[in-house]
């Protein structure tokens, strides 16, 4: 079975691009699907070819497409093109814009549309609910539309997309990212908390800071690493020096998870809204508990008091103290690690996400399972 799987490419692989990687490589190795990604190159994209060149290197097909402008009708018909010439019986598409050009590209081939929501960023701008508006209306005619979490799956109900057409897939997190139980469990020395993610408004950076400067007044030796980029990193930074605390948090730039998980004791995740994150499932394999906040998709992957601390939005104080009383006690963060890791080998099987697409591929293109 060949599947076209449409995505616009970003300047970095962050969670929604290594998760994909992750499907199209466990799919091939199948030997039952041949994934085939078309990226959708921004002409004023930095970091061009990044991601896809991530993706030609785990040995996936790649093609790149670059747009200009606002609407570009010649990517309909090329997309269109590339599925008859492939011969693709089901188009597979992640985001807004790939849901979109897909849709058209997808009808005038006259094969199925499946769609993946790694997340609506649920923000205030204009343009971006007008974005999501539109991505409503086309997953409401897709065959099949995947969700990670149960939060997801709640709100695309209530959006108005058909039940029967929604899946509940979770990311399944691959043993090739799994470090040796030995690394997972060195840690470094004192108490360092780590934030890792775009600086953007739906991560909540600046509650972060808000957290650590809380935390330091009972914890003096704690330090933080921000690692990351984004638009509000120089406001990230000017409020760290405000609180006065520009000499207990590194700002190191984007890092790759070996270069991160091992210089943290946890992971705090001070989101506004989540699907099902990477970087927690990340810290899950390395034996770090997570600090969060309950908020979409979290509770599906941090369950309180067993590998991380919840609390409600809001509540950086409550996380404050909580963290504080676990800087106390090493034997706690190595439990809860631990703990981590075992629900991550139980609940979010790779395999099982790539037949769990296999199925419903058959299902979406009306053969038997």
């Amino acid at each position: 079975m060949k599947v076209f799987f449409l995505m616009q490419e970003r300047d970095r692989p962050y969670g929604a691009e290594r998760a994909v990687q992750d499907l199209l490589t466990g799919l091939r190795d199948s030997g039952r699907c041949e994934p085939i990604m078309l990226f959708i190159r921004e002409h004023r994209l930095r970091g061009r070819g990044v991601v896809a060149d991530a993706f030609r290197q785990a040995g996936i097909r790649v093609r790149v497409e670059e747009v200009r402008g606002a609407f570009s009708p010649r990517l309909v018909g090329r997309t269109a093109a590339a599925l008859r010439r492939e011969g693709a019986v089901m188009l597979h598409t992640i985001g807004n814009k790939a849901d979109f050009y897909g849709a058209m590209a997808a009808r005038r081939r006259g094969i199925p549309q499946v769609a993946t929501v790694h997340g609506w960023l649920l923000r205030k701008d204009f343009k971006e609910r007008v974005y999501e508006w539109l991505d409503r209306q086309v997953l409401k005619r897709c065959r099949r539309v995947v969700v990670l979490s149960r939060f997801y799956h709640r709100m695309l109900a209530a959006a108005g997309i058909p039940e029967s057409r929604l899946r509940l897939i979770p990311t399944g997190y691959p043993p090739h990212r799994l470090p040796p139980e030995s690394t997972a469990a060195t840690f470094p020395g004192g108490f360092v908390v780590g934030f890792m993610g775009r600086f953007s408004e739906e991560k909540g950076p600046e509650r972060a800071i808000r957290v650590m400067a809380e935390l330091g007044s009972s914890v003096p030796e704690a330090r933080m690493i921000m690692a990351g980029e984004g638009n509000l990193l120089d406001r990230v930074r000017r409020l760290a020096r405000d609180c006065g605390l520009e000499d207990r948090i590194d700002f190191p730039g984007y890092l790759s998870a070996s270069d991160f998980f091992p210089h943290i004791h946890v992971l705090l995740c001070t989101s506004r809204i989540e699907n099902l994150p990477v970087n927690i499932m990340d810290a899950m394999a390395w034996g770090r508990p997570v600090a969060a906040f309950r908020v979409g998709g979290i509770p599906d992957l941090v369950r309180d008091g067993e590998n991380g601390l919840l609390e409600l939005p809001g509540g950086e104080s409550a996380l404050a103290r909580r963290l504080a009383a676990l800087a106390k006690d090493a034997g706690i963060i190595r439990r809860m690690g631990r703990r981590g890791r075992g629900l991550l080998a139980e609940e979010f099987d790779s395999a099982r996400c790539v037949q769990d697409h296999l199925d419903l591929y058959r299902e979406a293109a009306g053969e038997e399972a």
